[in-house]
Formats: C-alpha cells, sequence, structure tokens
C-alpha cells in the first residue's frame, strides 16, 4: 500500500512538472520578451527571459529534490529501518516541502515573478545540508548543486555564478573531509574530485551563461540605440547619446568624434563621461585629427593596451606583412596616448554627400576584445543609413523651410519694412521743421531712432530667413543676449538672460526658440508693469527647456492665462507650455521641448 500511494505520489509530480513547464513562455526561447512587453533597454531584460525562465526552471528543480529526499526517507521506512536521526531527517524534510511549497505557489499564482539572489543561495545549503546526512560527496543531492549556478549565472553574469560555485565546491570538500571514515586519507580521490568536478562545471556554466546574457543585453541595448535618431539632434548629439547607451554594456569613460563633412573642415569633439560633450578648438582639432584619423578605416577596429603580462595588440585589420601590423599597432598605440586611455574601438559611419565620422570609444580598463568585433561591426552596419535617414530628413525640411523663409523675406520686404522707411522718412522731414531747442525736438529724435532701430532688425530678419545669417545652434544665445539688450534699450525693462553652456540644438529649434523669447518679452511689456526679466535657456540629452519669468504685483489681482503663440509653437514642435503664477509672486513662463520621440 505504501508502495502504491509512493508510485501515486511520483506520477502526480511528473504532471506538475509539465504543468509547470508549459504554463508560462517556451523554454527553448534564448531572448524573446514575455507576449505583451517588449524588452527594449537592458533594465527590461530583467522582467523577460531569463528571469521569469529561471523562476519556473528553479521551481522545477526544487520539486524534483523534494521527491528525492522523500524518496530516500521512504526507502528507510519501507525497509524497516529506524536510524536514531529519522525524527530529525522527518522534520527537515517536513521544513523542506513546506519551503518549496511556498516557492512554488508563488510561481503558480504569478508566473512573472521573480526571485532574489539569495533564494538561490537558500537552495544550495539545502542541496549540501541533504549531501551531508546522505553519504557525502557521492550522494545523489550532490547532481542539484550545479542548478542554483545555472541560474544565477543567467541572471546575475559570470561574477555571480563563479562565487556560488567557488563557496558549494569548499563546503562539498569540507563534506567530503568530515565524512571520510577511519583510516581513509583525508585526501583520498572519491572525495577530492566531486568538489574538482563541481567547479570545473560550475565555471563552465557560469561562463556559458554569461556570453548568453551578454548577448540579451547587446540586443536589447541595439534596440535601444535604434529610438535615438531624431532629426531634430545634430550628428554629434546623437552619438553622444548612442556612446552613453553603451556605456551600460562597457566600462567606457571618454570618446572622440571626428567629423569629416564633404567640402568643410573637420570637426573634433570630445566627452569625458559622464561630462558633457564639447568641440574642441580648430587649432586643438587639426593636430587632433592628425593622429586619430591614422586610424580611419571603414572596419571596426579593437586595441587592446599591455596590462600586466598581456602584450598590446590590434584587432580588426588585415596586415599584409609584419611591417604592415607593426605600423598599426605604433599608429593605435599613438591615438591611445592621445585620447589617454588603455584601450579603444574605432568605428567609421558614412554621411551624405561623402562624408565620414569616426568614432572612437575609449576606455580606462582596456574592455575590448576580439570577441567584440561583431557586435561593434553590427552597430557600425545600424548608424550608416539611420545616420543618413537623419540627415536627409534634416535636408527635406532645410529645403522646404528655406522656399517658405524667401517667400517670406520678400513680402517682408515689400510690405512691412516700406511702410517703417516712410515713417522715418516723414518724421525727419518733421524734426527738420522743428527747431532745435524745442523740447519736442528730442522727443521727435527718439521716435526717428526707434524707426531706425526697427528697420535695422527688420532688415537683419529678412538676412536671416535668406539663409544669410549665422546657423541657428551657434547663434541662439547671443541671438537672445542682443533681443535682450535692445528690448531693455526701447522699454526700459532689464532683462537677465542665463544659459546653462553652449546650447547645442539645431537650426529649427533655434529659430522657433528666439521667436518664443521675443513673444514672450513683448507680452511682458503690454500685460504688466514688470521692471525685470528674466530668461533662462537650458539643454540636455532629453529636452530643450525655456523660461521666461517676471515679479508679480501683488496689488493686482493674477488670472491665469495661456499664451497662444508661445503654446502654438511649443505644440508644433512637440513641445508643452506651462504659466505658473500667483497673487505676489512670479509670473513664469516655461517651455520644453522634447530631443527624443
Amino acid at each position: 500500500m505504501a508502495m502504491n500511494a509512493y508510485t501515486a505520489l511520483t506520477q502526480q509530480a511528473v504532471r506538475w512538472l509539465r504543468n509547470l513547464s508549459l504554463a508560462g513562455q517556451p523554454l527553448v526561447d534564448g531572448g524573446a520578451p514575455p507576449p505583451g512587453e517588449h524588452a527594449s533597454t537592458i533594465a527590461d531584460m530583467d522582467q523577460t527571459f531569463p528571469a521569469t525562465t529561471n523562476t519556473r526552471l528553479a521551481a522545477a528543480v526544487r520539486l524534483v529534490s523534494c521527491f528525492a529526499a522523500a524518496h530516500v526517507v521512504l526507502q528507510l521506512y519501507l525497509a524497516h529501518q529506524r536510524p536514531p536521526w529519522l525524527p530529525l531527517a522527518l522534520l527537515i524534510l517536513f521544513l523542506f516541502t513546506v519551503y518549496v511549497g511556498a516557492l512554488y505557489w508563488r510561481t503558480v499564482r504569478d508566473s512573472a515573478s521573480q526571485e532574489p539572489q539569495a533564494t538561490y543561495w537558500v537552495d544550495t545549503l539545502w542541496y549540501l545540508g541533504f549531501t551531508a546526512m546522505t553519504g557525502g560527496p557521492h550522494s545523489q543531492f550532490s547532481f542539484f548543486l550545479p542548478f542554483p549556478v545555472l541560474f544565477v549565472s543567467l541572471r546575475w553574469g559570470f561574477a555571480a555564478g563563479i562565487t556560488m560555485a567557488v563557496c558549494s565546491t569548499a563546503i562539498l570538500l569540507v563534506i567530503g573531509v568530515l565524512s571520510a571514515g577511519a583510516g581513509t586519507p583525508v585526501l583520498a580521490a572519491d572525495r577530492v574530485l566531486p568538489p574538482i568536478a563541481l567547479l570545473v562545471l560550475g565555471y563552465l556554466i557560469a561562463m556559458w551563461a554569461n556570453s548568453g546574457l551578454a548577448l540579451s543585453r547587446r540586443l536589447a541595448s541595439l534596440k535601444e540605440i535604434d529610438s535615438l535618431f531624431n532629426p531634430r539632434l545634430d550628428i554629434e548629439q546623437i552619438i553622444d547619446q548612442v556612446v552613453r547607451q553603451l556605456a551600460t554594456l562597457y566600462p567606457v569613460h571618454k570618446y572622440a568624434l571626428v567629423l569629416a563633412e564633404a567640402r568643410n573642415p573637420a570637426r573634433v569633439f570630445r566627452a569625458n563621461l559622464p561630462d558633457r560633450i564639447y568641440r574642441v578648438c580648430d587649432t586643438d582639432a587639426v593636430e587632433l585629427t592628425d593622429v586619430l584619423l591614422r586610424m580611419a578605416t571603414s572596419r571596426a577596429v579593437i586595441y587592446c593596451g599591455r596590462q600586466g603580462l598581456r602584450r598590446a595588440d590590434v584587432y580588426g585589420f588585415t596586415a599584409a606583412n609584419a611591417a604592415a601590423s607593426e605600423r598599426h599597432a605604433s599608429d593605435a598605440a599613438a591615438v591611445a596616448n592621445r585620447l589617454d586611455c588603455a584601450g579603444f574601438c574605432s568605428i567609421q559611419f558614412k554621411l551624405r554627400e561623402g562624408g565620414t565620422a569616426q568614432l572612437f570609444i575609449g576606455s580606462d580598463e582596456g574592455c575590448f576584445g576580439p570577441a567584440d568585433l561583431p557586435f561593434f561591426r553590427q552597430l557600425c552596419e545600424q548608424l550608416s543609413p539611420r545616420i543618413e535617414n537623419v540627415q536627409l530628413l534634416d535636408h527635406l525640411a532645410r529645403e522646404t523651410a528655406e522656399h517658405e523663409r524667401q517667400k517670406i523675406s520678400r513680402d517682408i520686404h515689400d510690405s512691412a519694412i516700406q511702410p517703417y522707411i516712410g515713417l522715418k522718412l516723414a518724421l525727419e522731414a518733421l524734426d527738420r521743421k522743428v527747431a532745435p531747442e524745442e523740447p519736442l525736438s528730442k522727443d521727435i529724435g527718439r521716435l526717428v531712432e526707434m524707426a531706425n532701430t526697427q528697420i535695422t532688425e527688420l532688415r537683419r530678419y529678412v538676412k536671416g530667413l535668406r539663409g544669410d545669417g549665422e546657423p541657428g545652434h551657434a547663434a541662439l544665445v547671443p541671438a537672445v543676449r542682443r533681443q535682450a539688450a535692445r528690448f531693455g534699450e526701447l522699454y526700459g525693462i532689464k532683462v537677465e538672460v542665463e544659459s546653462a553652456g553652449e546650447l547645442r540644438v539645431g537650426d529649427d529649434l533655434a529659430n522657433e526658440a528666439f521667436h518664443i523669447v521675443s513673444e514672450a518679452l513683448s507680452n511682458i511689456r503690454r500685460h504688466t508693469n514688470a521692471p525685470l526679466a528674466r530668461i533662462n535657456l537650458s539643454c540636455d540629452t532629453e529636452k530643450f527647456k525655456l523660461q521666461v519669468a517676471n515679479p508679480g504685483d501683488a496689488a493686482r489681482s493674477v488670472k491665469l492665462f495661456t499664451p497662444r503663440s508661445i503654446s502654438e509653437r511649443a505644440l508644433a514642435l512637440g513641445g508643452t507650455c506651462q504659466v505658473e503664477t500667483g497673487p505676489g509672486r512670479d509670473t513664469v513662463v516655461t517651455v520644453e521641448i522634447p530631443l527624443r520621440p
């Protein structure tokens, strides 16, 4: 009867395991996310394979080990053996069954649940305990020890897996020594070989699982990089975001970007992460370009500097002879020395109209190796067409905008400027009729000066519409400061301009931002009595932010409003406009424009 009960229990366990394996996603899927989810970042990988799959497999292994423990105890009972430690074994079996049942029930209730690393350490301690109680290293429970190493390695990588393997090996070796009988050598082969086998197997498992985890993270990183391409950003801004994404995979500490555009001198940008990107001055750029472009090649190239016993080496070049190999190694060492890094990876991608961009990603730890070449080649193939598409979209948008600007400039020149010129001539004629000592003469002179200022401003605006001015991203902050100075002279309102460094935004966004500032200052003049206005411009990798503030008047009631023109401009750029105000408080208009789609 007991044997029939044992058989029925075993069959039920097999059905549970089959249902457990089929309840979630297919176990053969090495990196696909669960249905309805999208692993677009490395953090999302924790929500997909192998986290949830680990939980299901670990629950299955625990069930098998629980039935194995029950089988051992049942064998002792059926053999009518009554060892003195049987009550203790029954108690331990009961506690282990409760532990396994609780984790299994949680897995059944929530198939997407995840387990902390400590849970797998507890599993290891259980398996080691059963191994010690059932004959030492030769116990069947020692075969369960590699499974926690596998699950930890799949989820947390090589370091966590090899740590668990080493600790399990050390404890198993101690168990083997303590369980050795009298007259048996302490380091007998049958006591030492199982721990050594566990260590070797654990190392192989950790290496294999870590390679799969690294591949999953690289695929997730490539998906994330796909979302970084935005026509509103310049090329250097896009590459900056790409490198910062790569810094989640590798210990990247710095990079340099050489943009050799057709019919333009090369531009060099650098950054020491996590600091902001900056452009190298033209004098230093010439020297730096001469050194960096020695490694200019359409292939991905990796340089590993000398560290300890490892010699310096270059991967990715196909040297025709020893002299060429030495020349490549010398050029790569010069680049690493100029970038002040232990190793680097160089990739090249094409720009429109025959231009190229050479990117050097440096690491102080020399972490790159030949195994990383396929990934960077794939990255290079992914970057080139997308950069060209961004440039093409930007070119089409510029052409369309240029056509509209030319039309508007002609309309302004033929309509808006002419009345100002007529007004100016009339005021000058009136000024000549008034005697210089008359009080009215000063007022007329001031009106003539204002008319001249407006005509000059309109002509500068028309010149900008025709494309004869500075690039928008280079002229935004200076243009806002000039506008603030003129506004203060004309209307007696002091305007303070604050800018967080050099703003690297596209020309279209820069032009729109200038018009938003002009409209905001005009609103302050027309609708308030404020003697002061403050403008704050800032930009990061995510958004461009513009704030215009003026002091509130405690004596006047404040009515919440939304400036229509500013809101429409912000909405057209995919951004938002918010107004914060209140009795006795500053009125602040905040415009935020996203730089990523």
